[in-house]
């Protein structure tokens, strides 16, 4: 086994045995994926979850550094002892790569158990008059191997914060993963979407997650948690095999061919990605964040990003051509910037920024705009009962103020009193005074008139 003590070094860019190690790792990496142009990505931010080019993978191994705990590179080449299938491998690409899925296994349960109309006795793959393409696998076990491994001592634990409706932890992909596999081998997947699929069938679907992992079903956030991931997850898994079914030429040709996934009558729901496609080229405020939800970045990128603000510009900032996605991401972001230099240096916390934030993208009923749909909004009856504590904390103020204000008035007032009361006095000994001096004058008057 090759020395890997240069996983530890910090100093990356100036190390000379660092450059090596990385050389030496992407060389044997490239041995055992020949026929690949990808493999996982094993540095600290990507954590072996990513699959991304060669190239690319160097300069984040410089850049970001690997993650110091894989030593066993069994991702790349390692041999491991603990033999697991990988039925349920789905790679989640932030390049928009294809999901790695097991197809033949699910067209086969189709096949054989779904679908009446189809014959079991047949191979499905004989009958395709047009071959389907995959992507090779690389080498290495799949996601699943951390999750079974971690299943044998008993549920596995989930972080999901209050008012999220995802995991943020580092087991965020192994629980998309494991939803896939329970909706690949579970799922009844003629139904063209999850809205139609009955509420018991989604009951058992649901019974199966929860005998996985560990969740409070007294929240509402972590039953959000689970139904939304089923439902995007299966309507994915649909795509998947539509992708298949677009292959042949003509309706007839697909059904002739051992499947019976798409009927006229669900035909216009495939209509609905052309649509999507078409959407989401008008948006004005597309984000570099790929796949990876906004809850996941939020915990990632938490002690790296100090406020909502700087995220917003993060996940829609090019770092290829250099600029924002889009000059209306731009525009907000200017605004933002703009709102929180009107406050005072103290006033600048992540409150205030978050209150921008909230206040330059607008509000939607049921959604947060900007952090995704993972993040749950306040509801009407919380934003009442906050506006409600807030006018009472403001009213209980006013109160204070205007007891205090009261007193001060009523001392006032006695000063005041004391005041006239002083000038009376004075006014009346002035008064007498200037009585007393008149009179006195006079007869200093009367008195020299008579001498003269």
């Amino acid at each position: 086994m090759m020395d890997r003590s240069w996983m530890h070094i910090t100093d990356r860019l100036k190390s000379r045995e660092y450059a090596k190690g990385v050389k030496d790792f992407i060389t044997f990496a490239r041995s055992h994926a020949i026929g690949c142009d990808k493999i996982r990505c094993p540095c600290r931010l990507c954590s072996n979850n990513y699959w991304l080019p060669i190239s690319m993978i160097e300069r984040h191994l410089f850049i970001k550094g690997i993650d110091p705990n894989y030593t066993a590179w069994i991702f790349h080449g390692d041999e491991e002892a603990l033999s697991v299938s990988d039925d349920y491998d789905l790679q989640e690409s932030e390049l928009g790569d294809e999901y790695i899925d097991d197809i033949d296994v699910m067209l086969e349960d189709i096949r054989a158990g779904k679908f009446g109309n189809v014959a079991s006795t047949e191979s499905f793959h004989a009958r395709v008059s047009t071959p389907v393409k995959t992507r090779k696998r690389g080498r290495g076990l799949g996601k699943s191997t951390s999750f079974d491994q971690l299943r044998k001592h008993g549920k596995i634990s989930l972080k999901i914060k209050d008012g999220e409706t995802a995991p943020c932890c580092e087991k965020c992909t192994m629980f998309t993963t494991r939803v896939t596999w329970i909706l690949k081998h579970h799922a009844d997947l003629s139904h063209p979407n999850w809205h139609d699929v009955p509420n018991h069938e989604k009951d058992k679907l649901v019974t199966r997650v929860r005998a996985d992992f560990i969740l409070d079903w007294s929240k509402k956030n972590h039953r959000s948690t689970v139904m939304k991931t089923l439902w995007k997850r299966f309507n994915a898994i649909r795509y998947d095999l539509h992708k298949i079914y677009m292959q042949y030429n003509t309706h007839e040709e697909a059904l002739a061919n051992g499947t019976e996934m798409v009927n006229p009558q669900r035909g216009r729901s495939y209509v609905q990605d052309g649509q999507a496609r078409a959407s989401r080229q008008k948006q004005q405020t597309n984000h570099t964040a790929g796949r990876t939800s906004f809850v996941r970045l939020l915990e990632i990128r938490y002690e790296t990003e100090p406020n909502l603000i700087d995220f917003f510009k993060d996940v829609r900032w090019s770092k290829k051509k250099g600029k924002f996605v889009t000059p209306m991401t731009e525009e907000h972001y200017n605004l933002m910037v703009a709102k929180l230099d009107q406050l005072e240096p103290e006033n600048r916390t992540k409150e205030a920024a978050a209150e921008i934030f909230r206040e330059v993208l607008g509000h939607r009923p049921g959604y947060v705009r900007g952090l995704g749909e993972m993040v749950m909004p306040k509801s009407s009856k919380d934003n009442t009962e906050e506006w409600i504590t807030k006018l009472a904390a403001a009213a209980e103020k006013h109160e204070k103020d205007t007891q205090y204000y009261k007193s001060l008035l009523d001392e006032l007032r006695g000063d005041v009193r004391v005041l006239l009361e002083k000038q009376a006095k004075y006014d009346n000994f002035f008064s007498t005074y200037m009585s007393k001096r008149q009179s006195h004058g006079e007869s200093h008057r009367e008195a020299d008139q008579g001498a003269a």
